[in-house]
């Protein structure tokens, strides 16, 4: 039978009988690894850490999110993959680039979510010449901020927006690969080694975005 949103990890199994002091015998042991959750809901909902003003609207499958602070306002849904998995989606929004401003324009995906101080994100975000400056990846683990771990091999691609563009996380332990753009990059976050995921979601700073061909799958 399924167990849904089990928290920490099982150090042991065991064998137990009750049989009016009538011994048993158990053999055959077996245990196979699973990263495989069937969770009761795949329904999208906001996480708001603070203040944010975060609103999503859903449409036959497309997500269009509203946002306006850095590191909050996540629309998320459960996952049933808690580990090797890919997570993408087809995104679009009103404008090929984004120059960089403050608040800049971020948009992105959450591979990684379990609550406010477990999370990983992964987006776009531009420079002053309306190209990518990078894809960058930050968040919180145990509570801590994990830092920088950017991904520098998209730094000046151009992006298209306002046709789409599929922004596709691959997980495997503690390895996220990002493929965008034609480009393909992989970066070690430590701190994920052993963490078993729960939800993913879809996240926007200051311009509104939307999110279509929604997909996560098993590696």
């Amino acid at each position: 039978k399924q167990i849904a949103n089990m928290l920490g990890d099982t150090e042991r199994v065991g064998l137990w009988v009750y049989s009016d002091g009538q011994p048993a015998t158990i053999s055959n042991f077996t245990q196979v690894a699973s990263t495989d959750i069937i969770y009761p809901s795949t329904k999208w909902e906001i996480k708001k850490i603070s203040t944010s003003t975060a609103s999503f609207t859903e449409s036959n499958g497309t997500i269009t999110v509203n946002n306006d602070l850095w590191l909050d306002g996540f629309v998320v849904r459960n996952s049933n993959y808690t580990d090797n998995y890919t997570f993408e989606a087809t995104i679009k929004s009103s404008k090929n680039n984004y120059p960089l401003t403050n608040p800049e324009t971020c948009i992105g995906l959450l591979p990684y979510y379990v609550d406010d101080n477990n999370f990983v994100v992964v987006y776009l975000q531009w420079n002053s010449s309306g190209t990518l400056k990078s894809i960058g990846c930050t968040g919180k683990i145990d509570g801590n901020d994990i830092g920088w771990h950017d991904y520098w091999n998209f730094a000046n691609k151009s992006t298209s927006l306002v046709s789409g563009q599929v922004l596709k996380v691959t997980r495997e332990n503690e390895k996220l690969t990002i493929s965008f753009a034609g480009v393909t990059q992989t970066q070690t976050i430590n701190q994920l080694y052993g963490k078993l995921n729960q939800k993913v979601g879809l996240w926007t700073i200051t311009n509104p975005a939307t999110f279509s061909n929604i997909n996560i799958t098993s590696n």
